[in-house]
């Protein structure tokens, strides 16, 4: 599918954009003042090709702790906090790639999801004093199937300063 066909996911409250397919879907996260974590949006494929309803593409952010400033930090970060999971194995995790134009951390793993053997990327990134991560997760034996898709979404992944006056 082209790029141009793609439709964008726009967020000015956080400050992101992101093109996805016409046929996905797309969930605005809910969150309160309170949470730490904020789920922006989570971008579902159609039901065809994820019969299970297990394949997801979302975006979310907080605020970055003084004392974790670097990338390698970040990364290790979220291997640990994917650790508990049931199965977890990791298969690549680095410290020197892209998110947004900007330097990030990209760890893929597999690890049993709601009782599916699932294969999971997770890239970040820090911006205006946050850190901007996309969690793409379905089940691995459609994983590559999904994959040209879901690094086009990656690629066009947009932030800019986010409107603070619209965050509750």
């Amino acid at each position: 599918m082209p790029k141009d066909s793609f439709l964008t996911y726009e967020n000015s409250t956080y400050g992101i954009k992101i093109q996805y397919p016409p046929d996905w879907s797309f969930e605005e996260g809910v969150s309160t003042e309170k949470d730490t974590v904020i789920a922006i949006v989570y971008l579902y494929p159609p039901i065809a090709a994820d019969p299970n309803a297990v394949a997801y593409l979302y975006v979310g952010t907080w605020d970055l702790d003084r004392k974790t400033k670097s990338i390698d930090l970040l990364a290790r970060h979220a291997i640990n906090s994917w650790r508990p999971d049931q199965d977890f194995k990791l298969i690549s995790a680095t410290a020197q790639t892209n998110l947004a134009g900007r330097p990030a951390y990209a760890i893929v793993f597999k690890h049993l999801n709601n009782g599916f053997d699932s294969k999971t990327t997770q890239l970040g990134t820090i911006f205006d004093n946050k850190v901007y991560y996309i969690v793409f997760s379905t089940e691995a034996v459609k994983y590559d199937a999904f994959l040209p898709t879901v690094q086009k979404m990656i690629s066009s992944f947009e932030l800019t300063p986010m409107k603070r006056e619209e965050i509750m």
